[in-house]
């Protein structure tokens, strides 16, 4: 999409932390763990707006928010609440499509020949007729959207971002602006969602159709984005009869608040932990570990004193992130149980749910993160510090060794088993839930019988599978892949 000011990134719709009476105002409201963010203020029939809202680390639309003046009162009136939320959406909406409309153009400019396009398809994608007459749909530019309707839309959003508020004329403009493309964008969409999901690097060797298939796929990603970033809780169907006014009213909903108080709380273990490990944390980043670096530079860089926060950001940071990740998680997914009490009507991929049970090789990290706290001790104090050997500092060496073997066999024994539960709409492991739009990939090794799930934040989920086991749910996992439009990858293919 060419155009003026393509370059100027546009802000999210919410990117600022509230003012005092606002965050004042929602804090009985806002759910454990999540940060409180403001939307941008939005003007309507004179008075301005903004959303308050609980939000996923800027990764999602608001978990669940409300709507106040600038002056701090709660909207009572539900079609002006309704209208702020819309235009917020609809912004958030044209935000989204700017990225996935800029993927658009290249995979109209990276378009190889007919030919050579269903020869590299033919490879890609065997005796899958369906698949490839729908990527050579797409080659021929079927749904395609105008370009100059979606310039529109960008340059109203970029009007709003440069003023850095929603006022009430360009709120308007904009919502017809996507009024008038939405028919399209939906039949682009409609194309796209047919395509299964894939990994671009393994598109065989020519370079020109790994390019025009990367564009593709990086077009479905942000497309996909457009809804599925809106929340956990609206899957929206515009591949089917739904459209995006439905998927904005469901998003209202789900997640306006509908108590004067937050419906999700910590349990009261889980509150005093965290209350703990909190304390401890800000302990050490504002008083401990500024001593530590004074003491060092004080003492002539004694690295004795680099012990606590080595220890600290070695072993109790990550533990410490991890239980904040986890908690963060078991908040949305009890606000999830909550919200769907409100609609509980939502769409299925029609799969029966399956076990897979393997051994967890991505665990085997953390006792090496644990060795590594053994053996940082006598390195410091005998290499760096050239003090003598001791007994202690050689059975902290031996622990650490044999810390560092059993990480190595701990995927071989019983106690390493774990349990994968793929269920219609989402995966279970750990008790967590990992939702189809949070996976990057699912990668089958079959030489190694490994299953790889990636998921965002750079995490990885690594199981070895017994050749039983794996001949009885790797097909399953393919299928629920494909149904859930998850890239899935098997290395024997």
């Amino acid at each position: 999409m060419n155009g003026p000011g393509m370059d100027v990134e546009l802000i999210p719709p919410w990117s600022e932390k509230p003012a005092k009476k606002l965050k004042r105002e929602f804090k009985q409201k806002k759910l454990p763990l999540l940060p409180v963010v403001q939307s941008l203020p939005v003007t309507v029939d004179g008075v301005r707006y903004v959303a308050v809202g609980s939000a996923r680390d800027g990764a999602c639309y608001f978990t669940m928010f409300e709507v106040y003046t600038e002056a701090g009162e709660q909207v009572e009136n539900r079609h002006t609440a309704e209208t702020v939320h819309r235009r917020l959406s609809v912004y958030y909406l044209s935000y989204m499509l700017s990225l996935a409309a800029e993927r658009h153009e290249r995979v109209i400019l990276s378009s190889s020949s007919s030919d050579r396009l269903r020869a590299n398809l033919e490879v890609s994608f065997p005796e899958k007729t369906d698949v490839i007459e729908a990527f050579e749909r797409l080659h021929q530019g079927q749904g395609s959207y105008n370009y100059a309707k979606a310039s529109e839309i960008r340059s109203a959003a970029e009007r709003i971002s440069d003023s850095y508020e929603i006022g009430g004329r360009d709120g308007e403009i904009l919502e017809q602006y996507f009024a008038d493309m939405e028919e399209d964008l939906i039949a682009r969409m409609k194309l796209l969602y047919r395509l299964p999901a894939y990994h671009a690097d393994d598109m065989g060797r020519d370079e020109d159709f790994r390019v025009w298939m990367k564009n593709v796929s990086e077009e479905i990603v942000h497309t996909r984005t457009m809804i599925h970033l809106f929340s956990d809780l609206v899957e929206g169907d515009v591949s089917g009869s739904g459209s995006f006014p439905s998927i904005v009213e469901s998003h209202y909903l789900y997640h306006k608040c509908q108590e004067p108080h937050s419906p999700v709380r910590l349990t009261n273990t889980e509150s005093r932990v965290y209350g703990i490990f909190k304390l401890l944390m800000e302990l050490s980043k504002k008083v401990i570990i500024p001593l530590c670096i004074i003491l060092f530079f004080v003492t002539g860089f004694n690295f004795f004193t680099l012990i606590y926060p080595s220890l600290f950001f070695l072993l109790y940071y990550p533990v410490y992130k991890g239980m904040v990740s986890r908690l963060s998680l078991n908040t949305r997914q009890r606000y999830g149980e909550y919200a769907r009490q409100i609609n509980p009507d939502r769409g299925q991929t029609g799969m029966r749910e399956f076990t897979v049970t393997g051994n967890s090789i991505s665990e085997s990290a953390f006792f090496l993160i644990v060795a590594g706290a053994f053996l940082t001790y006598p390195f410091i104090n005998v290499y760096l510090q050239d003090n003598p050997w001791t007994s202690f500092e050689r059975n902290l060496i031996i622990i650490g060794i044999i810390i560092v073997v059993f990480s190595y066999s701990y995927p071989y024994m019983r106690m390493s088993r774990r349990k994968i539960v793929f269920k219609d709409e989402y995966v279970v492991y750990n008790k967590d839930r990992q939702w189809p739009h949070e996976m990057k990939l699912i990668h089958w090794n079959p030489a190694g019988k490994t299953l790889k799930i990636n998921v965002r934040g750079d995490t990885e989920f690594i199981f070895s599978l017994t050749s039983t086991e794996a001949e009885k749910v790797i097909p399953k996992v393919e299928t629920w892949a494909e149904r859930n439009r998850v890239p899935f990858v098997n290395s024997e293919k």
